[in-house]
């Protein structure tokens, strides 16, 4: 190890954080300079890692985290809700929540945990007294012992608390005396996450919205606060000149020639309706309506989630993906490559490049609120919205969705999107083709909008935020 590096530990608790700081540029920045990295990763995560990190990385496992008292479980509660100031996501999570609770009891104490963050909104000091009560009530030795046997001096964490290990990694590095830098991993972590189960010595949020919003609602100081961009958005931002539609389409089996409606899906326990969305987006095609056409449907990650016994939650809407394509000869499902050992949809490298060219071989991306309205807008490509639900039963799906999409659209950051005239929304079937239609005719429509949600959300050095990322990371001290 060269002079003056350091001794660094990455904590990666899902796919999302893994693809955020081992498979951008954050990683090989950080063992260009010559740090010594190690990653801390749920057991079942550590063969996968050890596939795409160089041999240099080391890899620990995480301990289990003891079971949370009712105090800490009241407390997690209570971070959902709590604010610096008012702002709608909390709103919608707790009457998501409360919808879920079916005791008397229950909803009780849910309405006196809310009613206790809209008092707490008027005193910071009371506010930032929950985090250290929670880190006075948690027990720590196993994760303290992980530090101990990394030696390292610097913990960077993908979350404020709401991720797996996070809140008890963030508290054995404090009583080990070691600082923390969060890397916020995505744009509505800071309005729809919670309020911070601990303070780092260092937040690296995307933007100065989001710098602003750490400040105003999570009752962090300015000073504390890096803004560096999007390490994962850098591929949009580079020329990439192995891309080749033809090539691209070709491989899912269709005609280059014809248009390309891309269908981004929703998280299924979110959003049931996902292969209705692709049902009327086919059936349009099928008919004519939407002429010289093609559809991708590209599968949300949590579509691979397993129960305990390693079968797929979702293999119903899997085996109705597979018939859909049988179908419609123009219809293709793109599955992400997702880690064989996996329970936290772990990634291949290579998934980032393919979501990149597959974005940039459409003619139009229909989603539901999700990050792909940034990454479209990033390659310009018109974006519609999908805002209704079609209940029409076509497979068998349990549970019930945790939440419906108007409570989504009305979310913080969604609003930031509808606000930048960049997208259309479409409340029915009817609209959806309607939009659909009409961006095909005119792609250049509503163009002024999607530059907006660029200039607001995708944050500044693009195609350099991975190393801006890393040189932030060991500046930390």
């Amino acid at each position: 190890m060269k002079l003056g590096c350091r001794k660094i530990c990455l904590a990666v608790n899902n796919g999302f954080s893994i693809r955020y700081l081992l498979q951008s540029d954050v990683l090989p920045r950080l063992l260009d300079q010559g740090h010594q990295i190690t990653v801390i990763a749920h057991k079942e995560e550590t063969e996968h890692i050890r596939s795409i990190v160089p041999e240099a990385v080391n890899i620990v496992v995480a301990p289990p985290p003891n079971k949370a008292s009712r105090l800490q479980r009241y407390s997690g509660t209570l971070r959902f809700y709590l604010r610096g100031e008012y702002v709608t996501t909390p709103e919608e999570i707790f009457r998501r929540m409360l919808a879920e609770t079916k005791s008397r009891w229950g909803r009780f104490v849910l309405r006196a945990i809310k009613s206790l963050s809209v008092v707490l909104r008027l005193g910071r000091c009371c506010r930032r007294s929950i985090p250290a009560i929670e880190k006075a009530v948690n027990r720590t030795r196993a994760f303290e012992k992980v530090i101990e046997q990394t030696g390292c001096d610097l913990v960077v964490l993908t979350s404020h608390g709401i991720f797996g290990f996070d809140m008890h990694l963030a508290h054995a590095s404090k009583r080990k005396g070691i600082s923390i830098v969060t890397v916020i991993l995505s744009w509505d972590n800071i309005t729809s996450g919670m309020y911070p189960a601990y303070y780092a010595n260092r937040v690296i949020a995307w933007t100065n919205r989001m710098k602003a919003d750490i400040c105003r609602l999570l009752d962090y100081r300015p000073e504390d606060i890096s803004v560096t961009g999007v390490a994962h958005f850098d591929i949009y931002h580079r020329q990439d000149p192995d891309f080749n539609r033809e090539n691209l389409l070709s491989g899912f089996g269709l005609d280059s020639s014809k248009r390309l409606v891309v269908l981004a899906t929703k998280s299924p326990n979110s959003y049931p309706w996902n292969p209705n969305i692709a049902v009327t987006l086919a059936e349009a095609i099928a008919d004519g309506h939407i002429e010289n056409c093609q559809l991708v449907v590209r599968l949300h990650p949590i579509h691979y989630r397993k129960n305990v016994q390693d079968e797929f939650v979702y293999q119903p809407l899997l085996d109705l993906y597979d018939d859909l394509e049988r179908k419609y000869r123009f219809l293709k499902i793109d599955k992400p490559t997702i880690a064989a050992q996996t329970q936290r949809y772990a990634m291949s490298n290579a998934e980032m490049e393919t979501v990149s060219r597959l974005l940039r071989s459409a003619d139009v991306l229909v989603n539901m609120f999700s990050t792909m309205n940034i990454e479209g807008a990033l390659l310009d490509k018109p974006l519609v919205n999908v805002c209704y639900e079609d209940t029409t039963p076509l497979y068998k799906f349990d549970p019930t969705p945790r939440f419906d999409i108007f409570s989504d659209a009305r979310e913080s950051h969604n609003q930031r999107i509808i606000d930048s005239g960049g997208t259309r929304l479409a409340y029915s079937p009817d609209q959806l083709i309607e939009h659909v239609v009409t961006y095909l005719e005119d792609p250049t429509l509503d163009a002024y909008g999607r530059a907006n949600i660029v200039d607001q959300e995708a944050g500044p050095f693009g195609g350099q935020a991975g190393q801006i990322i890393a040189d932030t990371i060991v500046t930390v001290r």
